[in-house]
């Protein structure tokens, strides 16, 4: 299993996304992102969560707790549950 700075490495990469887009896309700063892909930082939860819908994985994959992406959770998908 990678780490969470090597699995954005790697998403960004797979995705052809930079990080200036990237930052972007969540409204953070490219340091940010530097800070990220760089071990600096973490991103907040809601941040892995933004992150897991930019690239359509499951959240623990982005943070490299597990191998396979997955797709992110629809919201359909929780439909009846309370």
């Amino acid at each position: 299993m990678d780490g969470f700075p090597s699995r954005l490495r790697g998403l960004l990469a797979a995705h052809s996304l930079s990080q200036p887009r990237l930052a972007g896309r969540l409204d953070v700063t490219q340091q940010t992102i530097t800070g990220w892909t760089g071990g600096k930082w973490q991103p907040r939860a809601a941040q892995v969560i933004a992150l897991a819908q930019v690239f359509d994985c499951d959240p623990n994959y982005v943070l490299g707790l597990i191998d396979r992406p997955g797709r992110f959770p629809s919201s359909a998908s929780h439909q009846g549950e309370a």
